[in-house]
C-alpha cells in the first residue's frame, strides 16, 4: 500500500501534465514514482530532468546503464525499480541468466566492460568512499572520464530512487 497516492494523470496540470505526456509518448506509461512526485511539481520536474540526463545516450551503452541500475536495485531490494528496469534490460539484450547472475553477485556472464561498471556500483553501495582506484581506473579505461561520471551517476541515481520508492511504498507500475 503506497504511503502517498499517485496523482491521477487525468487531473495533472501545468508542468506535470507536460511531463506525463512525455512519458506516455516515450514509454507508453507514466511510472507511479513520477505520479507520486507530481504532488510537488518542482521535485517532479527536477527528478525527471536528472533521470533523462543520466539515462540518456552518452559514452556508456544503455544496456550497461540498465545493468548498473539493476545491480543497485537488487542490493537495495527495490521491487519497484527491479520490475521496470528488468524489462528494459531484457529489451536491450540482457538474458534471464545474466540478470539472475547480477542479482546473486555472480558477474561471470558479464563482459569486462559490464563487470567493471557493475563492480563500481557495488563499491558505491555504502558510500562513495568504497570505490577503489583500480575499479574507477577500469571503468575509465573502457569509457573515459565521461563514462566514469555516467556510471557513478547511474548508481547514485538508483540508490536515491530505491530509497524513495522503498520509503514511500510506491507500487510497481503496471
Amino acid at each position: 500500500m503506497p504511503r502517498i497516492q499517485p496523482i491521477d494523470p487525468a487531473g495533472a496540470q501545468g508542468r506535470a501534465k507536460v511531463i506525463f505526456d512525455d512519458f506516455m509518448r516515450e514509454r507508453g506509461n507514466i511510472p507511479n514514482m513520477f505520479k507520486t512526485l507530481a504532488h510537488r511539481p518542482e521535485i517532479l520536474e527536477t527528478t525527471f530532468a536528472n533521470f533523462r540526463a543520466v539515462m540518456s545516450p552518452g559514452d556508456v551503452p544503455a544496456k550497461i546503464k540498465e545493468l548498473v541500475a539493476l545491480r543497485v536495485s537488487f542490493r537495495n531490494r527495490c521491487d519497484y525499480c527491479l520490475a521496470s528496469h528488468t524489462k528494459i534490460a531484457r529489451k536491450l539484450g540482457a538474458s534471464p541468466e545474466l540478470i539472475d547472475g547480477i542479482a546473486r553477485g555472480d558477474f561471470a556472464l558479464l563482459t569486462a566492460e559490464e563487470r567493471a561498471a557493475v563492480t563500481l556500483a557495488d563499491e558505491m553501495e555504502k558510500d562513495g568512499h568504497g570505490v577503489t582506484d583500480a575499479t574507477a581506473g577500469a571503468v575509465r579505461g573502457f569509457f573515459g572520464d565521461r563514462g566514469l561520471l555516467e556510471i557513478v551517476m547511474v548508481a547514485g541515481l538508483f540508490h536515491y530512487f530505491n530509497r524513495v520508492n522503498n520509503a514511500l511504498g510506491i507500487e510497481v507500475t503496471r
